[in-house]
Formats: C-alpha cells, sequence, structure tokens
C-alpha cells in the first residue's frame, strides 16, 4: 500500500507535464504581444514620419506658389493626424491659397475646434464645453479629402419618455458627433420636422432625435429627403406612466404653458396619481399608441423608399451593448468607431427609475384593463409587450 508521500510525489509528477505546457504558452503569448506592440509602434511611427514629409511637401508648394500641390499634401498629412490641430491649420491655409473659402473655413473651424477641447480640458470644462452646437466634435467627423462626414447622419423619431435624452446623448459621445441643434416645431404629439433639416443633418453627419408624429407632412420629409430612419418606441402604458411623472415637474421647472397646450384642469397639479393617470389615459394616451401605429404603418407603405429601423426602449434597458450594435450596423458603422456608454444613472437624462414594467405595479387593475384594450394587438404581438 502506497504511503501518504508517494501518493504526493505521483500527484506532482503528473502535474509538472501540464504545469510546463502552461508556463511554455504563457511565455510564447508574451512574445506574441511583444510582436504586436513593436508593430505597433513601428505603424506609428511610419505614419509620423509619412506626416512630417507631407506637411514638408505641402510648405514647399505654398512657397513656390503651387496651392493645389499643396492642398494634396495638406489632406494627405490630415489624413494621417486627424486630430492635429497643425494639420487642418495648415490646410486651410493650403485651401484659402487656391480660392475654395468654403473648405478652407471647415479646415480653419476644426482647427479652432481641437484647440478649444484641449483649452476646456486643460482647465476641466469638458462638461459645459459640450453643450453648445460649436462644440469640438462638430467637424470631428470631417474628412480632409471629401469634407464630408466619415458616417452618415443619424435620424430617430422617438416615442416621449423612452431614454429620448440619453440616447442622443451617448449616440454623440459615442461617435464624436454633433447634436444638429435644430429645434423642432410645435409639442408633442404635433411635431413638425423642420424643413431641410434632413439635408443639414447629412451635410454635417450629426445626430437628430426628435418626438415627429407621422403626419403626411412627416412622412413625405422622411420618404424623399431621407434613406434610412430608425424609430424608437416603448411599451406605451410605461410611456404614459413616466409622462404622468414628468409632466408636472416640466411645467412647473420649464414650461408652466405646457398646462395649456394639454388643456389640463385648472386643479391638475393637485390630483393623485391614480387620478392624473386616469386623466392621461383618458385624454392623451391615444397619442402614445398613434406615434407607434402610424410609423409603423409608414414603413409598411408601398413604394417607400425608406429603410426603418424599429428599437425598443425595452432593448435600451435590458441590453445597451446590443441595441448600439444594431443600431450601428442599421447605419452602417463599425462598432470599432463608437465608444460604448456605460449604463444610465437614477436622476440623469431624466432617467427616473429604468424599469419596464412599473406600470403593473403603478396602474389600477381598471386602468391596466383599459390601456390594454386601446392598443392594437398587431402592435403587442410586434414589439411583444405584455397583454395585460
Amino acid at each position: 500500500m502506497a504511503t501518504p508521500r508517494q501518493i504526493l510525489n505521483r500527484t506532482i509528477a503528473r502535474l509538472i507535464p501540464p504545469i510546463g505546457a502552461i508556463v511554455a504558452e504563457r511565455d510564447k503569448l508574451r512574445e506574441q504581444l511583444k510582436s504586436v506592440e513593436r508593430h505597433v509602434s513601428d505603424s506609428r511611427d511610419l505614419a509620423a514620419r509619412s506626416y512630417i514629409q507631407f506637411r514638408g511637401a505641402g510648405d514647399e508648394a505654398l512657397r513656390a506658389g503651387d496651392a493645389a500641390g499643396a492642398v494634396t499634401a495638406f489632406q494627405e498629412a490630415a489624413g494621417l493626424a486627424s486630430d492635429s490641430a497643425e494639420a487642418w491649420l495648415n490646410l486651410g491655409r493650403a485651401l484659402s491659397a487656391s480660392g475654395d473659402a468654403t473648405r478652407s473655413g471647415m479646415a480653419y473651424s476644426r482647427y479652432l475646434s481641437i484647440e478649444l477641447e484641449a483649452a476646456a480640458k486643460a482647465r476641466g470644462l469638458e462638461q459645459l464645453l459640450s453643450g453648445f452646437a460649436s462644440s469640438p466634435n462638430y467637424f470631428a467627423e470631417l474628412d480632409p479629402k471629401t469634407f464630408m462626414p466619415r458616417y452618415p447622419g443619424i435620424f430617430i423619431a422617438s416615442l416621449p419618455k423612452s431614454g429620448t435624452v440619453y440616447l442622443q446623448e451617448k449616440l454623440c459621445e459615442g461617435l464624436n458627433k454633433p447634436p444638429l441643434g435644430t429645434p423642432s416645431g410645435g409639442i408633442f404629439p404635433n411635431v413638425s420636422i423642420p424643413r431641410l433639416v434632413i439635408d443639414r443633418l447629412n451635410e454635417r453627419g450629426a445626430v437628430y432625435v426628435i418626438h415627429c408624429r407621422p403626419c403626411e407632412f412627416n412622412i413625405t420629409e422622411v420618404s424623399h429627403r431621407l434613406d434610412r430612419l430608425v424609430v424608437h418606441v416603448r411599451d406605451p402604458r410605461q410611456a404614459l406612466l413616466s409622462w404622468v411623472h414628468f409632466l408636472p415637474q416640466a411645467m412647473r421647472n420649464a414650461d408652466p404653458v405646457m398646462h395649456y397646450h394639454y388643456h389640463l384642469p385648472d386643479d391638475y397639479q393637485h390630483y393623485t396619481l391614480e387620478q392624473q393617470i386616469d386623466w392621461q389615459i383618458d385624454h392623451h394616451f391615444a397619442d402614445f399608441v398613434a406615434f407607434i401605429e402610424g410609423w409603423w404603418d409608414a414603413s409598411q407603405r408601398p413604394g417607400m423608399k425608406t429603410r426603418f429601423l424599429f428599437t425598443r426602449h425595452e432593448d435600451l434597458a435590458e441590453n445597451p451593448r446590443q441595441f448600439f450594435l444594431d443600431l450601428l450596423d442599421f447605419y452602417q458603422i463599425p462598432a470599432t468607431a463608437f465608444v460604448f456608454p456605460e449604463a444610465p444613472k437614477l436622476g440623469l437624462h431624466n432617467f427616473r427609475s429604468g424599469r419596464t414594467d412599473e406600470w403593473r405595479l403603478a396602474f389600477t387593475p381598471a386602468q391596466i384593463e383599459k390601456a390594454t384594450a386601446m392598443i392594437p394587438r398587431r402592435l403587442i404581438e410586434r414589439f411583444d409587450w405584455a397583454r395585460s
């Protein structure tokens, strides 16, 4: 019979070959990592040397009076160092010398935006800067050769209280895109797309999120000016509940005239939560349903050339990474171009609770029955919402 010492020695003998293999594999991976790091370093060195060469060629061309040659050289340099203020300043000089006032102005704007970003970062003012339309990301996607954005503009027709503010902000931050910054006309549910706003969106590669209703004017604008549209929706029962919580605060802190737009009773602010839900179901729940149904019907029209992607707030809440991956794929934007956001925090971006089924607890049985009966079965099935 083997002694404990013999059993231990046999166990160690069996383990030595696997441990040796693991160590060898570890060393192999370390060498591969070093090789990758050397390759990256070499690539960076090559790009830096190429940038210096193109910059020098551009300077020589300008001195020789060859504005066109300078533009070509500085475009190559800016392509290698798209975040370099110097590169865009030089390109602006060359374009100005060539008489191209429009593109020289865009190049100078990109130069100034980079300088502004650096100054804001040095002084801890990034958050303040991000609220302005002229913020550093405004021309961040500019291709120095085409002077068009590298990736298309993103247009989202969003149901209110569906994470709209969070969605726009995170798309702008993650893709380094600007918000379009064009106010919409009207107030939900009567929101119109401003004329020519889609052309501006495409020119600037911006992000535009709007609560536009599916009226004939808006559908015509979309169908004749936009190649693709995202419609962002949410279970209208949960959207209505969020609306009930949002409306008194909005009237008190932002726009008291909303009280008159929505024809609220004089004592509405003193209603209990149950009474407010009752009133909103009777007077405005149909607007939430009509928004979803109208855009769905528009997407199914014969001859509609605009491509539609319907996204759900429930997916944004439950699996935000996949939500953004689907949206990026729709716009043919590589995932590597996007910085995925952290989950939203309570109290920010109008983010109150993040629950997708809070209506089950807040609505009375009668309210659940009434609201659910107002949602067409085809919408419940299409968007996989609860029947009761």
